[in-house]
């Protein structure tokens, strides 16, 4: 198993190179695209660009496959139902709903950045339930147009076993919970499955 790169400065650096030109045109070959995927395959990740006011997904990266079961081409929110497992759903739907309310109170107040972090059971393209973290940051900009664009990190922690039952869920603005999960973020704000 290769180790873990603790680096989510890159994912600031994608946003920064990238939200020009609305994170389209993504040059795969680019060294900063690279180090982004071989970080993410090293930490058994992906990522993708939600447009929040569009409902579209504009980019997702390699290894989607691997750990919700869907090639990147074709990743949008239907994949959520036909590859969540079915459990979690419900759970699925109120967190989706207080991310739009979230995502709406940023763009009514044209500024702001904020985290929305919680956890799945999906099951992979070798039909295996796997854990994943959905890590979502959200940000306003008017640059190329005004909108709040969501950064996606997803994570298999399949390895994390929770000694309750429930999900994490943290909401809020402190940078110190968007980094890759260990025990600690993880046992943070634990929902019982029984909201």
């Amino acid at each position: 198993m290769k180790s873990i790169i603790d680096n989510y400065a890159l994912f600031f650096n994608f946003i920064d190179q990238y939200l020009p030109g609305g994170f389209k045109d993504i040059d795969r070959p680019d060294p900063l695209i690279v180090k982004l995927e071989e970080m993410t395959e090293a930490n058994n990740q992906f990522f993708s660009v939600f447009d929040l006011l569009q409902m579209k997904f504009i980019y997702t990266s390699r290894r989607s496959k691997e750990i919700i079961g869907v090639e990147s081409p074709d990743f949008n929110f239907s994949v959520f139902n036909k590859s969540m497992h079915q459990e979690d759903l419900i759970w699925f739907n109120i967190v989706q709903g207080k991310l739009f309310n979230l995502g709406h109170q940023i763009f009514m107040d044209k500024s702001g950045t904020a985290l929305v972090s919680t956890n799945f059971r999906f099951i992979n393209s070798m039909d295996e339930v796997i854990n994943t973290l959905f890590q979502s940051y959200l940000f306003f900009t008017e640059v190329p147009y005004k909108t709040v664009f969501v950064l996606k990190v997803m994570t298999d922690i399949s390895w994390f076993k929770k000694a309750t039952p429930g999900y994490h869920f943290y909401q809020g603005n402190d940078p110190y919970y968007f980094r890759y999960p260990d025990e600690q973020l993880l046992s943070k704000g634990n929902v019982f499955s029984n909201f």
